[in-house]
């Protein structure tokens, strides 16, 4: 394995990045689809079912999609 070196919170290697990563950071990249990659790994599912629960939907989500409700967005 060669991901560089290894962080603090960094509690599994990514198979599709090749780097240590957060699960809690994967699960939260698989939940949101931050990527194409991260939306059809198999590594984010399984880290989001441990957690058992999809994180809190961040607000840069509805500005992407337009759906900015408190006038914020474009």
């Amino acid at each position: 394995m060669q991901g560089g070196s290894r962080g603090p919170h960094d509690d599994f290697y990514c198979w599709q990045y090749r780097i240590w990563y957060s699960s809690r950071d994967c699960a939260f990249r698989h939940a949101w689809e931050t990527t194409t990659i991260c939306a059809d790994c198999s590594q984010g599912a399984a880290k989001l079912a441990l957690r058992g629960r999809v994180p809190p939907k961040p607000r840069w989500v509805e500005i992407l999609r337009g759906d900015d409700t408190k006038g914020h967005g474009a």
